[in-house]
């Protein structure tokens, strides 16, 4: 990511959204959205907070813990000390209309096969299309106004950065894709310019979008 970050323009807004940091493994866990930050992922949030030279203007976070957790302890390695929006709608649960059908579905198919599925326009039960999920997240990222020099935060989970990935760059379509580009614990995507003309940055490709 800081090779990445070095490629942004001087004094432009940046919006940046980001997996929480490091966890303990959800697997077997009766109650996953419950799992907090273990000690790397505490120590691995204030060593990013403490090389962020921009100026931290607003910060959103899904209403999972470890979402928040991860803003507070990036907020602690930078010495600062700011009000952490929770955004439970379009951080958190934007990809589903009906979480009965979307927990069912997903107790059989992986987080890289449904964004898959997704990607190609296929209809799963529980689940909004890509395009209005993705939508959606743009609109909420941009609706604020963007301040130069200034680095606005959203975190959230490796599902909806997945899917703001296979959606805006053409060249992740393939499952392996997908799987090469699956956003690390603490990683991110760089967005800057307006909703109707931005350029998105990942793991240094550069992406200029037009009236998505």
């Amino acid at each position: 990511m800081v090779r990445t970050a070095l490629l942004i323009p001087a004094d432009v807004n940046v919006k940046l959204i980001i997996r929480h940091s490091m966890r303990p493994r959800l697997k077997d866990c009766e109650y996953p959205d419950e799992v907090l930050l273990n000690t790397q992922g505490i120590e691995a949030a204030k060593k990013m907070g403490k090389g962020i030279s921009y100026s931290i203007g607003n910060l959103y976070s899904s209403h999972i813990k470890r979402c928040q957790q991860t803003l507070q302890y990036i907020q602690e390695g930078a010495g600062i000390d700011k009000k952490i929006q929770v955004e439970q709608d379009i951080l958190g649960e934007v990809f589903f209309n009906n979480k009965k059908d979307c927990d069912a579905f997903l107790r059989n198919h992986s987080l890289r096969e449904t964004v898959y599925l997704l990607k190609n326009g296929i209809e799963i039960p529980g689940f909004v299309s890509i395009y209005n999920i993705v939508n959606r997240m743009l609109n909420f990222i941009f609706k604020d106004d963007s301040i130069p020099n200034t680095l606005d935060i959203y975190c959230t989970h490796d599902f909806h950065i997945a899917l703001l990935l296979t959606t805006l760059f053409d060249d992740i379509t393939t499952i392996e894709d997908i799987r090469m580009n699956w956003p690390e614990m603490l990683e991110g995507l760089f967005l800057y310019g307006t909703r109707e003309d931005f350029y998105c940055l990942w793991r240094s490709k550069l992406k200029r979008i037009q009236s998505f």
